[in-house]
């Protein structure tokens, strides 16, 4: 099984359900979430159609259904799921930083927390590249 990303259909479920791509994918690879297969729900065209209602009885936790253990493998190697508190203003931020650059917000929270824990491999900085020019231009 392989997500893949239309932008399209993307907004479309950002103004129909409020949930952003990211989000929902994300679901598909918690081995913790609740599955259960839903042949009754397909519409026209093999479409599915939310109900009001579902029957968790019979679920079954994504890591055992076959197709979902192998999406969550290939969907985490060298990654780890975890939950975090993070303050609005900050997620608010990276968010929009986002939008504007085309990317995830995991992924920009993830660079901001290598270039805390390895600030050598950080991209430069205006602040950083002063520094070193000053510093240079005095020894000469």
């Amino acid at each position: 099984m392989q997500v893949e990303f239309d932008p399209k259909k993307a907004a479309a479920n950002l103004r129909k359900h409020g949930v952003l791509l990211e989000e929902a994918k994300g679901s598909l690879l918690d081995p913790f979430a609740l599955v259960r297969e839903d042949e009754g729900s397909e519409g026209e065209g093999g479409t599915l159609r939310m109900r009001k209602e579902y029957d968790f009885t019979g679920a079954k936790r994504a890591k055992d259904v076959p197709h979902l253990a192998k999406l969550q493998a290939e969907g985490s190697r060298g990654k780890t799921r975890i939950t975090i508190l993070l303050d609005d203003d900050v997620l608010t931020e990276f968010r929009a930083r986002a939008e504007r650059e085309g990317q995830g917000y995991q992924t920009l929270i993830n660079t901001a927390l290598r270039a805390a824990v390895a600030p050598e491999a950080a991209p430069v900085t205006v602040k950083a590249l002063r520094q070193v020019l000053r510093e240079e231009l005095r020894t000469r």
